[in-house]
């Protein structure tokens, strides 16, 4: 069970779902031939999945001190024994997801992309070490890794410059949505944390914005937050996809009315674990979110 939360299986569920729906559901659906094959896909797969495991080992590795004060239940870092083993286990995943990227890479004749996987890795172990401290900066950091997460494989399963013909741009679109509603959902998840844990995060010097402005401007902000989401969703379904009705009507009725009930479940927060049920709700309107693609059909233009 404690391997479970420190690999964080719900998250890596969601990274899995979302690139299997990419690859076997989407990409057929709009008749765009996929480069990868079954066993190179899996690949690039894992290597998202292990370089994802390893960031939060080094989070958690970094989070000791906040960790035993906010999830003192949840601490596996205790001694010099289980971070050595902990360092141990970050370098291995990192290394294997590099090693299946670059090969991945290396096949498709693609050896730039190798830096894909590169970059995740150095923001990751920033992330753990100084940027998580500063105000936004880590917020944004682990919502932009989020959405790379659901973009990385178009790189490796399409061919870039063709990417603008008809069928693939309008695929393009679809991804670039789910990318842009990952983000914003992750987002707000990360700002609902630093509000669960500002006891934690005080005593290492975090500045986030619960600990620099308080709840009342935090709540204001995660608020804001919400409306740019609802009212990209609206656009998007009346503006774009006005004529599919089913969609539409799932965006409407039933995304936006999720949002609207976290927002009246924020102004009913008195402690932390109310918090954590936020984040646990938002991690369910992200599946609902991604779910949004098996009422999608492609449209003649954009």
């Amino acid at each position: 069970m404690r391997l479970l939360q420190v690999i964080r299986w719900k998250n890596l569920v969601l990274i899995i779902l979302i690139q299997l729906l990419i690859k076997y559901y989407l990409m057929p659906l709009f008749k765009v031939p996929a480069l990868l094959s079954n066993t190179h896909f899996l690949l690039l797969l894992l290597a998202s999945i292990f370089i994802a495991v390893a960031g939060y080992i080094i989070n958690d590795l970094y989070d000791v001190e906040a960790d035993s004060i906010n999830k003192p239940n949840k601490l596996w870092v205790y001694d010099a024994a289980s971070k050595k083993r902990a360092i141990i286990i970050y370098i291995f995943l990192n290394l294997i997801g590099i090693v299946f990227g670059a090969f991945i890479s290396v096949i498709q004749g693609k050896n730039a992309h190798f830096m894909l996987f590169i970059i995740p890795v150095v923001l990751l172990y920033l992330y753990a070490l100084k940027l998580k401290k500063m105000l936004f900066v880590g917020n944004l950091t682990v919502s932009l890794l989020v959405a790379f997460s659901m973009l990385i494989i178009v790189f490796f399963e399409t061919n870039i410059p063709t990417f603008v013909s008809d069928k693939s741009f309008n695929l393009g679109y679809v991804i670039c949505m789910l990318a842009l509603f990952g983000f914003g959902v992750n987002l707000l998840r990360e700002i609902v944390k630093d509000a669960e844990d500002v006891i934690g995060d005080k005593a290492i010097g975090v500045v986030s914005i619960p600990i620099k402005y308080g709840k009342r401007v935090t709540h204001a902000v995660l608020k804001g937050i919400v409306t740019v989401l609802i009212s990209v969703i609206l656009v998007i379904a009346l503006k774009i996809y006005n004529e599919e009705i089913l969609l539409v009507g799932y965006l409407t009725f039933g995304i936006v009315p999720a949002f609207i009930l976290f927002v009246f479940q924020l102004d009913k927060v008195k402690k932390t674990d109310d918090y954590s049920k936020l984040s646990r709700f938002l991690k369910i309107i992200m599946l609902v979110g991604i779910l949004a693609v098996f009422v999608i059909k492609p449209i003649q233009s954009l």
